[in-house]
């Protein structure tokens, strides 16, 4: 009896084949949708060549650098973003990103140096100076503490009278 009931579940069951012709086969059509029609054959369409005799114009983009390297080294000045307004002082130590731009650059070949807003990730140019100073040349405004001694006009008005206040 058991060995009945077994041949009769192998009879039922689907084989492999069957299984995989049903899932990979298209539905089947409606006949009351209309055939898809052929596609057109493509159409040429004329291009015109430019003329290898003229040169072409040399792109707008800017010079890609040749030369890139890193340093972690503090800035020298205090700096504050032109777009966020984040104060970093002189003394922080941010990463410096030195690139060298070869000759076709209109200014000659130079080195740029880079750094980033901590805040905003705003991009600053900077320009080196003699020894390890630098100055800010974009993205950034250079930061002057108020010192004590130093009067805010030609003349001697507002410090005279500041040296009255402190006696």
């Amino acid at each position: 009896m058991l060995e009945r009931e077994m041949e009769r579940r192998n009879r039922e069951r689907p084989s492999a084949r069957s299984l995989f012709e049903a899932l990979h086969s298209p539905p089947p059509r409606n006949p009351a949708q209309p055939r898809p029609r052929p596609r057109n054959p493509p159409t040429t369409v004329p291009v015109t060549l430019p003329n290898p005799a003229q040169p072409s114009p040399p792109p707008q983009n800017p010079p890609t650098p040749i030369c890139v390297r890193y340093l972690r080294r503090p800035v020298g000045i205090d700096l504050i973003c032109n777009r966020c307004q984040h104060h970093v002082p002189g003394s922080r130590e941010l990463w410096i990103t030195y690139r060298y731009y070869p000759r076709y650059d209109p200014w000659g070949p130079r080195w740029k140096c880079f750094t980033h807003c901590l805040n905003c990730c705003d991009e600053w140019e900077l320009r080196r100076l003699n020894g390890n100073n630098f100055a800010v040349y974009a993205g950034a405004t250079q930061h002057f503490p108020a010192e004590e001694d130093v009067p805010s006009t030609s003349d001697d008005g507002p410090l005279v009278l500041w040296r009255e206040l402190r006696r």
